[in-house]
């Protein structure tokens, strides 16, 4: 190979090994940031799950949240209609009052699918994700029965709705 091969393949190495070090330089400063992004959220707001940032005290639930984790739980299973019964209503009889009205509501949408469908519905009315509107013009145009459900239900619920414990 003459000198003048050897310069361009030595100058074509360079260029390359340039490019790496650039690409592998942008590479991790993108996850650093990535990472630095995910650690400063970590410290936000309960979830409703009730995962929290350090530090951070937990929400009081209101009455609204309550019952409808009383649904949620009649609704997966965790809590049986004769707890609403038995304890509830030991504990608060008006809310146990209101529970039972929602769950029958929700009972009436028919399927395991339906019954999660509605629930995802009354569950958004209730973190304040959905408004009220969305359920009479947006449901109500795809699905009139499961809107009237979820209308039922979240008049259920009513009595709740903007009380704190």
């Amino acid at each position: 190979m003459d000198m003048g091969a050897r310069a361009q393949v030595a100058s074509g190495s360079r260029r390359r090994s340039a490019t790496l070090a650039v690409a592998a330089a942008a590479v991790a400063i993108t996850i650093a940031v990535t990472a630095t992004v995910a650690l400063s959220s970590r410290g936000g707001t309960a979830t409703r799950a009730g995962a929290q940032g350090v530090g951070v005290a937990p929400a009081a639930p209101t009455q609204l949240q309550t019952a409808v984790e009383w649904v949620d739980g009649l609704a997966a299973g965790h809590i049986l209609p004769s707890d609403v019964t038995s304890r509830l209503d030991a504990q608060d009889p008006a809310m146990a009052t209101v529970v039972r009205a929602a769950w029958d509501d929700l009972r009436s949408s028919g399927s395991r699918a339906r019954l999660q469908q509605a629930l995802g519905w009354v569950d958004g009315l209730a973190a304040g994700r959905i408004l009220r509107s969305d359920v009479t013009s947006r449901l109500g145009a795809q699905d009139p029965s499961m809107a009237a459900i979820v209308a039922a239900t979240w008049a259920d619920l009513g009595p709740f709705v903007n009380r704190s414990v």
